[in-house]
């Protein structure tokens, strides 16, 4: 009886050693710095640029192929019988949203602009702009095709309770193209070739001119 009188359960709410409140994560260049750390860490997940989405594209295209001492990797996207339960195509599709999350975490952060901050920013931009972009060509329709199809759920904002609905195709490129035109003006630092430069912006929104067919602007 003395025991479960005197029992506290006040040593149960412990602080999560992995993990911080969001409103603690971000509070300044520091640890934005370490936010975009954590971001680019996620594109290598092996589902990810770690494996798969180098391989994926030209696996399916026909334009590589398996040799016969592979260990039973990709043999359904190479012969186009995977379904709904394939894991590499789960793993890529929970991994860019994951980056994505990293990503709006850093550009939603409340923290002054300056340079340093607009860099890093610019750099979430630039990735979660590659995330939506990588996600809208292998899970929807070409744009080219139907740009009012079904393409990927828009997720901007930190919601664990949300659960969004696809955005059509042009959505999506619209918001690709918002992130990297931001991004470009943002991005005022050369950080070496481990790290995203406005030439990267760049380059990836002409990439993703030529995908929408709009030569002009690519």
């Amino acid at each position: 009886l003395v025991l479960f009188t005197a029992c506290n359960k006040d040593f149960l709410d412990l602080t999560p050693p992995n993990a911080v409140p969001l409103n603690e994560a971000i509070v300044d260049e520091n640890s934005m710095q370490t936010a975009v750390n954590g971001m680019y860490s996620g594109l290598r997940a092996i589902d990810f640029f770690g494996r798969s989405i180098p391989i994926d594209g030209d696996l399916l295209a026909d334009n590589i192929y398996l040799s016969p001492q592979n260990s039973n990797r990709y043999i359904p996207e190479y012969t186009y019988t995977y379904i709904e339960t394939n894991g590499v195509v789960n793993n890529m599709w929970a991994g860019a949203y994951n980056i994505i999350l990293r990503a709006n975490n850093i550009i939603n952060a409340d923290i002054p602009s300056n340079e340093v901050v607009d860099q890093l920013k610019g750099e979430a931009r630039t990735i979660r702009a590659l995330c939506y972009f990588e996600l809208v060509k292998f899970f929807a329709p070409h744009y080219g095709v139907n740009p009012n199809a079904d393409g990927v759920p828009l997720v901007l904002q930190y919601d664990p309770n949300l659960k969004p609905a696809r955005n059509t195709v042009a959505e999506v490129y619209n918001q690709v193209e918002a992130d990297l035109l931001a991004a470009y003006e943002l991005l005022t630092q050369e950080k070496g070739s481990a790290y995203v430069s406005k030439y990267v912006a760049a380059s990836l929104l002409a990439r993703m001119y030529q995908f929408k067919g709009d030569w002009e602007n690519a």
